[in-house]
């Protein structure tokens, strides 16, 4: 009896432990991809289905913004595998999970997944450090699930563009204080601001490359070929500093003490007094110094070559594979160097590791002022650390920087070709500032009427009714200053008297102005008005030097005038046909010339003496002249045109020889004196008669008295007499010249029309 019950009991507790147990197995989460990151603030949650023994499943879905989820955002359950998530908060981490409920019975959570909502909206275009013109179309990649967009533009940002004078390229850079900085760079050039940009004179041709100011009456600066220059206060000096090899960079921690480096592994010390040459034991080219004190000197160069002087002797080592460019310490224990390929190293005082940016241009010039740091690199590179990570800014400029002065809030940096910025401080707070709100379905804007030559920085952001996103890493473009020639090419020769002038289409512009003169200082010049970026001028005069230049003008303002280029009209006429020297010319032959667009006459000379003692001369509107009655028979004649509008002329065309047919030529072909014209005069219809001596296509042409050709005709004619018919009864009266050809062969005959 009691085995009985232990069986029957052991039974029911198998049963309801059985029922207990949940008849739904948890969800399997689809997507978003787990720790996917850029998702848009409105998402769809995907997963699978899942199978239970009633037929309505439905499901409960948490999100959350920790993985804990103590306060979870929760939706109403729901029969479907997919929710929309909206109005998320930008550059936040959320974590979600799904459970299923089948009637009373419910799920263990699905597994828990995670993914990040973008930070910020990302630019498309235009390209940072661009040039633009003055109507340019800004766009952006679509946000889903966003109401507005905003755009902040200005012409101030945190580095301003400054004119210093000269395009030679800035090498490097000093800042004294915020009132008192300047640089070196190609050809000796020194530049200083203080109160005004101004130019110095540094005693010197060679390219400095290095500078440094221990106060300012004690500035030092290196370069090409061993150069030292130092300035007392006044001016500049040269001073032997026992090298010829190329210096790259100099630093100093006091009047009494400071190191130049360079090719090779040149490195010099100088002691208050002179200059002397180190053994650092490299032999690669150094190309940056930095001395934290007396006994703590950095310098790095070729191929990650970096050595180190404590006080007394040099240690080397290779931190990377790449050059280094540039040094620049806070402290002994925080040091920086940039590199090539985008690379940055940092020292934490005991070793240097590297990292990569995100960029791969070469990197040039890094300077801190406190834990805000700057790098500038090739391609108007720059990079700002933000604490933790360094992030590429706009430099407001597409050339390469190669230097960079960064110190108590005052900061300088320039390259290629004279560029130069100033830090401002800030940025986005001018009185031009503006900020353009655009629906948040719209991926575009136009910027209209921007001020020509001015640099645009700008910046975006997104938002719906919850958020508003950071916003986004400013970016610049820079308006073109003024139209860009295309033809005639610069210094054209043999232009035409109807020229074309042609420069580059402008966007958003409402006229050009074209000017042009016959002196380069536009002294009474013309000036005309375009819609588009062509313009015919016509009334040029023969063989003219002409100056030439474009303007463009919008609602608000003008450019500045094009670059100014030349060219020349053609004085001359390029004769045709016949051609030089040819022979067996037909005894009336038609005298042709090339156009000259923008002459309204041309005047030719024809003459059996090539000094054109006695010439038929006349006067033609079109390229080609008819001859009037028969030339000599084995007869040189000699010709020349030259071009006629207004009270100008051309110079003459070279004069040109053909030689008139033989007199048995024609008539081996057709009896001469047996062609005739019946009736003449008539009314438009003719016959032509003539006799040939054998079968041969004959050419019959018509020609007014301009010269023009009104009819022609090809004709069999066979052996013996010939008559060919013709009604031009349309034809005006007139006098008019039967011409018939066979070869090279001509006979002329007058036809009166009536």
């Amino acid at each position: 009896m009691k085995n009985i019950y232990l069986v029957v009991f052991t039974l029911l507790m198998s049963i309801s432990i059985s029922f207990g147990q949940s008849r739904v197995y948890a969800p399997e989460l689809q997507s978003p991809e787990n720790g996917v990151d850029g998702q848009m603030p409105a998402v769809e949650l995907n997963w699978h289905a899942v199978t239970g023994s009633g037929l309505d499943i439905q499901y409960e879905v948490q999100l959350s913004i920790d993985e804990a989820f103590s306060n979870p955002i929760k939706f109403p359950l729901t029969n479907v595998t997919a929710i929309n998530a909206s109005d998320l908060k930008f550059g936040t981490t959320y974590f979600w999970r799904v459970r299923a409920h089948d009637g009373s019975e419910v799920s263990d959570w699905s597994e828990i997944w995670s993914f990040d909502v973008l930070k910020t909206v990302e630019v498309t275009q235009p390209s940072d450090g661009s040039v633009v013109n003055p109507k340019v179309d800004m766009k952006w990649e679509m946000i889903e699930g966003v109401n507005f967009y905003e755009v902040l533009v200005d012409t101030l940002y945190s580095w301003k563009r400054e004119d210093i004078g000269t395009d030679n390229s800035v090498r490097a850079t000093f800042v004294l204080n915020a009132n008192v900085y300047g640089g070196v760079g190609d050809d000796g050039l020194v530049f200083f601001y203080d109160g005004e940009w101004m130019l110095g004179e540094s005693g010197t041709t060679k390219d400095l490359l290095g500078v440094y100011f221990v106060a300012d009456d004690n500035g030092w600066a290196v370069g090409k070929s061993g150069t030292v220059i130092h300035y007392d206060g006044t001016a500049w000096s040269t001073v032997d500093a026992g090298t010829g090899d190329d210096l790259n960079s100099v630093s100093f921690t006091d009047a009494n003490n400071g190191w130049a480096v360079g090719k090779g592994g040149t490195v010099l010390y100088y002691n208050g007094t002179d200059w002397t040459e180190q053994d650092a034991g490299v032999t690669k080219d150094l190309y940056s110094v930095f001395a934290v004190s007396a006994t703590d000197v950095w310098a790095a160069g070729k191929s990650g070559t970096m050595v180190h002087f404590d006080g007394s002797a040099w240690s080397s080592e290779t931190p990377s594979s790449k050059d280094i460019n540039s040094l620049w310490f806070i402290s002994a224990t925080d040091g920086w160097a940039s590199a090539k390929s985008g690379r940055v190293l940092h020292y934490d005082g005991s070793a240097w590791s590297e990292t990569e940016t995100g960029v791969s241009k070469t990197l040039y010039g890094i300077a801190f002022s406190g834990e805000q740091g700057y790098i500038v690199g090739q391609s108007g590179t720059l990079l700002e650390y933000d604490g933790s990570a360094w992030n590429k800014v706009t430099s407001g400029t597409n050339k390469d920087l190669y230097a960079i002065w960064f110190t108590d809030g005052a900061g300088l940096y320039g390259g290629k070709e004279g560029a130069a910025y100033t830090y401002t401080g800030g940025g986005f707070n001018s009185p031009y500032a503006t900020i353009h709100k655009v629906d948040g379905n719209i991926d575009s804007l136009y910027l209209q009427n921007l001020y020509f030559g001015s640099t645009y920085y700008y910046k975006m952001r997104t938002g719906h009714d919850q958020d508003t996103s950071t916003w986004s890493l400013p970016r610049s473009f820079k308006v073109q200053s003024s139209p860009v020639l295309k033809s005639p090419k610069d210094d054209a020769a043999d232009v035409e008297l109807k020229a074309e002038l042609e420069w580059k289409e402008f966007k958003g512009i409402s006229k050009y102005n074209v000017q042009i003169a016959d002196n380069p200082e536009f002294n009474n010049s013309l000036t005309y008005a375009s819609e588009t970026n062509t313009y015919e001028v016509t009334g040029l005069s023969f063989g003219i030097k002409y100056y030439w230049r474009v303007n463009a003008q919008h609602a608000k303002a003008s450019s500045l005038w094009s670059e100014v280029w030349t060219f020349t009209t053609v004085n001359s006429v390029n004769l045709v046909s016949p051609e030089d020297g040819a022979i067996n010319v037909n005894a009336c032959p038609r005298l042709i010339w090339e156009e000259v667009p923008g002459a309204s006459k041309y005047e030719l000379w024809v003459d059996t003496d090539e000094n054109f003692s006695n010439p038929m001369m006349r006067i033609e509107t079109i390229p080609s002249s008819q001859c009037q009655a028969q030339m000599e028979k084995n007869t040189d004649y000699y010709w020349k045109v030259r071009g006629i509008v207004a009270l100008d002329t051309s110079g003459w065309s070279p004069i040109w020889k053909f030689t008139i047919e033989g007199p048995e030529a024609i008539d081996e072909i057709i009896e001469s004196n047996s062609v005739t014209l019946f009736p003449n005069p008539s009314n438009g219809a003719f016959t032509v008669q003539l006799n040939a001596s054998k079968s041969e296509e004959v050419y019959v042409e018509l020609i007014d008295i301009s010269g023009r050709v009104v009819y022609n005709d090809v004709v069999s004619c066979s052996v013996g007499k010939n008559n060919i018919a013709i009604d031009l009864n349309e034809l005006p009266v007139g006098v008019y010249q039967v011409n018939l050809k066979v070869e090279n062969n001509v006979i002329s005959r007058k036809l009166i029309i009536e």
